[in-house]
């Protein structure tokens, strides 16, 4: 069965994921506009009704997450890292298997040396491509083999974009929290329409409140 792939992240009424600098402070300003913590909640259930969840290089070395089920009732998803060189740190949380299998996705390009280093920690390193990018629809095709039929992509703005410009989303689910992040990082990186944009249709599926936020689910068409 092919891997459906769903887009979801936590964004501002801004627009952003998260901030450039002051993270302490884009932290308060996330608790105060979801102070029952319902949105929270609702976003480690879509984890925990998932197969796998993944994350680029970028967001697992910045924000160091464990990716697991913590919020919610359920078991925790396969975690994976879109890492083409392998440099994802040793320390890394995301390196503890104790709790869950990690898939570290790599290509041709990256060291022996780092790729057995992540295999020591108990991760599993799946080769796609040559380089120098993990080829996605060979990621794609690795997860469907695996069983992993349910993907759920939570980031970054680099991963979104290279996911929409390839195609490659079958699903978007917006958590919408009502706050400002002003200069925060976008939802989607680039700064240009995406290279598929006039292939793909986002129809509104639904919209859910969450306490003192909304969940918009949109499918995607492909033209």
């Amino acid at each position: 069965m092919r891997t459906r792939a769903t887009m979801a992240s936590v964004i501002s009424l801004d627009g952003c994921i998260g901030p450039h600098c002051d993270r302490a402070l884009a932290r308060r300003l996330w608790l105060r506009a979801d102070p029952k913590g319902v949105c929270e909640r609702a976003f480690h259930q879509l984890r925990a009704q998932s197969d796998v969840v993944l994350v680029g290089l970028k967001t697992a070395i910045k924000d160091n997450p464990r990716l697991t089920v913590r919020l919610a009732p359920g078991r925790n998803p396969v975690r994976a890292v879109v890492d083409s060189q392998a440099r994802l740190p040793s320390e890394s949380r995301l390196l503890d298997t104790t709790q869950a299998h990690t898939l570290i996705f790599v290509t041709e390009r990256a060291s022996a040396r780092r790729t057995h280093a992540l295999t020591r920690k108990g991760a599993e390193v799946v080769c796609c491509g040559p380089g120098p990018r993990v080829d996605l629809s060979m990621l794609l095709a690795s997860m469907s083999e695996r069983g992993l039929t349910r993907l759920m992509v939570e980031g970054g703005a680099t991963l979104h974009r290279s996911f929409i410009d390839q195609g490659l989303y079958d699903e978007v689910k917006l958590f919408v929290v009502p706050t400002f992040l002003g200069d925060g990082t976008p939802l989607v990186a680039g700064g240009r329409p995406p290279a598929n944009g006039l292939n793909d249709e986002f129809r509104l599926k639904s919209s859910e409140v969450l306490g003192n936020c909304t969940l918009q689910t949109y499918d995607v068409r492909r033209k």
